[in-house]
């Protein structure tokens, strides 16, 4: 652990390093000998926190939790939608210095025959492109992490950046395969399955699934036999996934999340959340989720949401718990597990995909075993709270959520999948939400069909794409390639 300890503090180190300016990141473009003799065995765990906490952690996945309704904002600003250009440009600078980091890495493992470190980097550079292009649309790629040659880089096409990131996936693999077999292998440096190459392909399949689902409106029956074709080659039950684990309970390594949290206390329970967990219920009680009582804080004695676009400040004492709203439990603790893919919600996405092509027999077996799997880990941020199997059992025997194989809908699926990606991962959620308009919004300003592009941004780069902007993107037009 120790090991493990310093590790993250070399690769958070150099990760703010590479991330603060495009000055510094000119540096590294001009002077290879400042990072480029890094070795191997620091640039994966480098690569690895750019990922979880630049890219998946970043204040532009966390604005996606307002979107949804997961949270709604406290700090007293009015609309979240007042503040979007500025509060995500960390998240779009981060990504792009974390994927440079990334590239980097893959450059010397391809010079070194390291194939299985070049496998990680494209599963990795896979995941914060897929990232990107959900939350953004348009994004620089083809000629994205060229400073010293192209400064302003062109915006590519959504889709043409989903066919890349299946063949960019596909090239992982195989080097993943070589891999095992190299004489130069990762180890103790990775911090995620620690040198075991077989759960890195499975994590590539779990992405190559996910971004296959996405595309249930552009293709629904070719893309639900895209994602029943691969289900075998990645995550087989609830001990594998890609979840990260080496976080510590201090400021310096914090779980991107409750870091923000308890640096600033911006989140209370939003509507979304709330109205999804009350529908389930035998009434309109959400207490009959036994997750509300792990997962909020209550106000005198009850869960109170906090009204999305309407809510009034709540950040004074008590600044985690909440005055006046519920607040979310589970970011009170900084050394949390982060969930980036996991089993359970690939047997979400099964029950999905085996709904859309009529097999409603198998797409019940895998809801209900995606509902139990999400239910046992709903104390993956604290497993002192883990929910008895009594609860657990209590919860599946209500009619709605356990209704036949007849009856079951896609409602169903999808709204129990949102409850479950309650827990750090909002993207996947408003994802979701574009593709199938599920739960009803109730902020004034509606749904958002994208996140905007950053005003440090559009400010450097003229080839930002001129239709996106915060008048536009309410309109049909800024919707995504996927999106109904």
């Amino acid at each position: 652990m120790k090991l493990y300890r310093l590790v993250i503090a070399l690769a958070m180190l150099l990760a703010t390093m590479g991330s603060c300016s495009e000055s510094i990141m000119n540096e590294i473009d001009s002077n290879p000998n400042q990072v480029n003799d890094a070795p191997l065995n620091t640039r994966l765990p480098q690569a690895t926190m750019g990922y979880v906490k630049a890219v998946a952690g970043s204040s532009s996945n966390r604005l996606t939790s307002y979107y949804i309704e997961h949270h709604t904002n406290v700090l007293g600003m009015g609309g979240i939608y007042n503040t979007m250009t500025s509060y995500n440009s960390g998240g779009w600078s981060g990504a792009y210095a974390a994927l440079n980091d990334m590239k980097l890495m893959k450059e010397k493992a391809l010079a070194a025959e390291a194939w299985g470190y070049a496998g990680i980097a494209d599963v990795l550079t896979a995941y914060s492109y897929a990232n990107l292009v959900d939350l953004y649309g348009e994004i620089p790629m083809s000629e994205a992490l060229q400073a010293g040659v192209i400064r302003q880089p062109k915006f590519d096409n959504a889709q043409e950046v989903y066919k890349n990131l299946q063949s960019m996936l596909d090239e992982a693999i195989g080097n993943l395969d070589k891999g095992a077999t190299a004489a130069v292998k990762p180890g103790s440096d990775d911090l995620v399955f620690a040198g075991n190459l077989a759960n890195w392909k499975k994590n590539a399949h779990a992405l190559k699934i996910r971004l296959f689902n996405r595309l249930s409106n552009v293709d629904p029956a070719g893309s639900a036999n895209n994602v029943l074709s691969l289900l075998d080659k990645s995550f087989a039950n609830d001990t594998e996934g890609f979840v990260f684990k080496q976080y510590a309970d201090n400021r310096n390594y914090e779980n991107p999340y409750s870091g923000a949290q308890q640096a600033q206390p911006e989140f209370a329970m939003g509507n979304g959340i709330y109205n999804a967990l009350a529908w389930f219920s035998s009434g309109t009680n959400v207490e009959d989720d036994p997750r509300t009582a792990i997962w909020f804080s209550r106000i005198s004695g009850a869960i109170k949401p906090a009204p999305n676009g309407l809510a009034g400040g709540d950040f004074g004492e008590p600044r985690l718990d909440g005055r006046f709203y519920s607040k979310p439990a589970v970011l009170k603790l900084l050394n949390s597990p982060q969930p980036l893919a996991t089993y359970a919600e690939l047997k979400f996405i099964e029950a999905e995909a085996q709904f859309r092509l009529n097999n409603r027999t198998a797409a019940y077996a895998a809801y209900q075993t995606a509902v139990q799997t999400a239910l046992k880990q709903a104390a993956l941020f604290n497993p002192a709270v883990a929910l008895s199997t009594e609860k657990i059992n209590a919860y599946l025997a209500l009619p709605k959520v356990s209704p036949t194989a007849a009856q079951l809908t896609l409602r169903h699926i999808l709204l129990q999948k949102y409850i479950y990606l309650f827990y750090d991962q909002p993207l996947e959620a408003y994802n979701d939400v574009r593709r199938e308009l599920f739960i009803p919004i109730t902020d004034p300003s509606g749904l958002a069909n994208r996140v905007p592009y950053p005003d440090s941004e559009i400010t450097r780069n003229p080839q930002v794409p001129k239709n996106v902007t915060l008048t536009t993107l309410f309109d049909p037009t800024t919707k995504l390639f996927w999106a109904k």
